[in-house]
């Protein structure tokens, strides 16, 4: 087997960097325009030697290790020269700030000229177009070659026009040319500017700035009004050109907007949907809908979900067709990587939560969903007179449950509504995680209801339409305040549980617990300590404990459910965009 490094290439290949840095030092010092011409032509040959034992290098790695191998060292290359992009960007930034640079261009004094302004000011520019070169390279958008090759070229003009040694143009040429090789990394066709990128640069720009303000505030030659001018004129540009680039950023990729609820139907009809307990919630027509198809063509697996600033959030699990998950998984990720998007998967499994992880997500305990085992549900013994009682003391009343199935009538639709407000009073429909009063989403499936011994309607749930013949699923659950009596939801919880019995489920699903059993080990992440905190203290603004302690009354089953969320999603943020999407009860509802 071939030695992966031959000691005369390797002795070459640092003779040629030494004899580079060498060219670059010399004509950096000298001030002979002939003497810089001939180091940069000696260093360009350099460099060209070393980029073809590179070459022969990285072939060597490809024949040994394979295509992978050779892979991951080039988007290291990538990911190093868009680290160097960003580091030569805030070099020539400091370099504005400090002068050190600058002095030998207007030869009248160590204060500022008009001209040296201009220059400085153009040079600053420079300085932060590199900049955002550099971190859209990091965030490999396809288009930020364009820009740093745009950015490099004005840069090496600047340098030959200011009278700087030729040499200088080195460093540039380098960053241009690694940007040009690696280019093929840079997959992503649009760039959405995420709350965490806007933090992280909004405290690198009040930093910089704070320094730049400092700065020009020591130069004599101008007023403090006439910097504060200079000042916003500066930031103005900023703006602009932040603006401009990011427009043009924008542009291109998936638009991932489909919202054809027929095709879901068919695909429900076809494969079912027992992998996510939430697919019902996809009929509300407040969610995007993500198609995933097969080598011919056909859906058969479908993801709902919500975009808020770069962050596609999809309720619960994928489903469709098992055996194509992973692939439509694997496919979601590509898609949405490509538009800009990261993706949050909100209330999913652990087997489904370790799928996430392989792709490098990071996930945090939501709580609990709670299961009741209707296959071992009776009302018999002595630890069920409770139950007992209660559909005794309702049936005793007149009070009748009833399933009623589609069609319905418009005054029977009238009057749901009107208790369906009458729960509300004055609070908001949620959307996204759950249900609200939509008539066409009411039409899907079938409604329980509870009547009282005038048959007046006194309270009412939805069966959710997620067609899953072992677990039956409940939506909204709500009752007419005016009529209200004690253990009203219980009579009509116990009645679902017979009916589930009876028509062979193997589950009643109560639904989540938020928080719950989140963060009680001393082991356990910050977050979920922090979140166990809001569960045992937050009563005030939502009975987390409360909501646990009712559903364990009849709950027999807890099954652990997660948020995963993509690299790049900071959770604090993560956690926010699930809050702002749960308020929401449309795709346009601000």
């Amino acid at each position: 087997m071939n030695k992966l490094v031959n000691k005369k290439k390797a002795t070459i290949f640092l003779s040629l960097v030494l004899l580079a840095l060498i060219a670059f030092i010399v004509g950096k010092a000298s001030k002979d325009h002939y003497v810089n011409g001939f180091l940069l032509v000696f260093a360009i040959l350099s460099f060209t030697g070393i980029g073809f034992l590179s070459k022969d290098f990285l072939r060597k790695i490809k024949e040994k290790y394979g295509d992978f191998a050779l892979r991951v060292i080039k988007e290291l290359i990538q990911k190093i020269n868009s680290i160097f992009i960003i580091l030569y960007g805030i070099y020539i930034i400091l370099s504005v700030i400090s002068l050190e640079n600058f002095y030998n261009i207007g030869n009248v004094s160590k204060d500022l000229s008009a001209i040296e302004l201009v220059l400085l000011t153009v040079y600053l520019l420079l300085g932060y177009l590199f900049l955002i070169a550099g971190r859209l390279s990091i965030d490999k958008q396809k288009k930020s070659i364009n820009l740093l090759m745009l950015t490099g070229l004005c840069h090496i003009f600047f340098l030959i026009a200011i009278g700087e040694n030729v040499v200088s143009i080195l460093p540039v040429l380098i960053l241009m040319g690694l940007g040009f090789y690696t280019r093929k990394f840079l997959f992503k066709e649009r760039f959405i500017y995420s709350w965490e990128e806007k933090t992280v640069d909004c405290v690198l720009f009040l930093v910089g700035f704070f320094f730049y303000i400092l700065n020009i505030n020591r130069n004599k030659n101008y007023s403090l009004p006439m910097s504060l001018i200079y000042t916003l004129l500066i930031l103005l540009i900023f703006i602009l050109l932040t603006k401009l680039i990011f427009s043009y950023m924008k542009k291109g990729g998936e638009e991932l907007y489909e919202t054809n609820i027929d095709d879901l139907d068919l695909l429900i009809d076809k494969y079912g949907s027992s992998q996510s307990l939430a697919s019902g919630l996809s009929f509300l027509n407040d969610k995007y809908i993500y198609y995933y198809r097969d080598k011919d063509g056909e859906q058969t697996v479908a993801f709902q979900y919500q975009i808020i600033n770069n962050k596609a959030i999809v309720m619960g699990e994928p489903f469709g067709k098992e055996a194509d998950i992973a692939l439509a998984l694997f496919a979601f990720n590509e898609v949405c990587q490509k538009s800009g998007l990261n993706p949050i998967f909100y209330e999913v499994g652990e087997r489904f939560t370790l799928s996430l992880h392989d792709y490098g997500y990071d996930f945090m305990k939501f709580g609990e969903n709670a299961m009741v085992n209707l296959t071992d549900f009776s009302l018999k013994g002595r630890k069920k007179s409770t139950e007992r009682n209660i559909l005794n003391r309702f049936a005793k009343e007149g009070y009748k449950f009833k399933l009623v199935s589609y069609p319905y009538t418009n005054e029977f639709l009238d009057k749901l509504e009107e208790i369906s407000n009458s729960w509300l009073k004055d609070k908001r429909e949620k959307g996204f995680s759950l249900g609200f009063f939509d008539r066409a989403y009411l039409r899907r499936a079938e409604i329980a209801i509870v009547l009282d011994k005038n048959d007046e309607i006194t309270a009412f749930t939805n069966i959710m339409p997620n067609k899953n013949p072992e677990v039956l699923t409940i939506d909204l659950m709500r009752y007419d305040q005016d009529k209200n009596v004690n253990s009203m939801m219980d009579f009509l919880f116990l009645n679902l549980f017979i009916y589930g019995q009876e028509n062979s489920y193997k589950y009643f699903n109560l639904g989540m617990a938020p928080l719950s059993n989140v963060g009680l080990m001393k082991s356990a992440y910050l977050s979920e300590r922090m979140a166990y905190l809001v569960y045992k203290h937050g009563s005030r603004f939502y009975s987390f404990k409360g909501l646990r302690n009712y559903k364990q009354k009849y709950a027999s089953i807890w099954l652990p459910k997660y948020m995963a969320y993509a690299k790049g999603n900071w959770l604090l943020y993560s956690l926010l965009a699930v809050a702002l999407i749960d308020k929401k009860t449309s795709k346009n509802n601000k």
